[in-house]
């Protein structure tokens, strides 16, 4: 009955061979030690250039990836609109300039008048309000020259640092 428990299980333990073992020598020397990390890098100034007018895009002014100065012409919007959008409100200007002098030269003319009793005060009142309106046109009609040389510097995009295009 006891006859599956031999002493052949030992032998066979005895008999296989030793593990193989590495063997190395140990010896002090100063070793550089790195490390690797995942990053990511970005500029210390990141700008993003956006055109303030609409219009068709005439012509891009710098090759992707390369440096531009500040202020070096990026983008051309078409300028021709506004351009005459530029000298139509420098005619309304002028227009209003000549209306304001002739408003002014015949209030001169009649305060004299009035203060003399050889004018009503409704003509005073009348030359005061073309006075007061022809001044107030040609305040909007300088406004209007403002605005359309603004919006013509608009049509022609800058760079606002220097730095690489991407």
């Amino acid at each position: 009955l006891v006859g599956g428990c031999t002493s052949d299980d030992k032998t066979q333990a005895a008999s296989l061979p030793p593990p193989l073992v590495g063997v190395m020598t140990v010896e002090a020397r100063n070793v550089p030690i790195t490390y690797t990390y995942v990053g990511q890098t970005e500029g210390s100034r990141a700008v993003e250039v956006r055109a303030q007018v609409s219009g068709i895009l005439m012509r891009r002014a710098y090759e992707e990836g390369a440096y531009v100065k500040q202020g070096q012409l990026l983008f051309e919007i078409e300028p021709d609109t506004y351009k005459a959008a530029l000298r139509q409100a420098k005619g309304f200007m002028e227009q209003a300039q000549a209306k304001f002098t002739q408003a002014k030269q015949n209030l001169n003319r009649v305060l004299p008048l009035y203060a003399k009793n050889a004018v009503s005060q409704k003509d005073r009142d009348d030359a005061q309000a073309a006075y007061n309106s022809a001044r107030a046109d040609l305040d909007s009609a300088r406004a209007a020259v403002n605005e359309a040389e603004i919006k013509l510097g608009y049509a022609y995009v800058t760079a606002p640092v220097s730095g690489d295009t991407s």
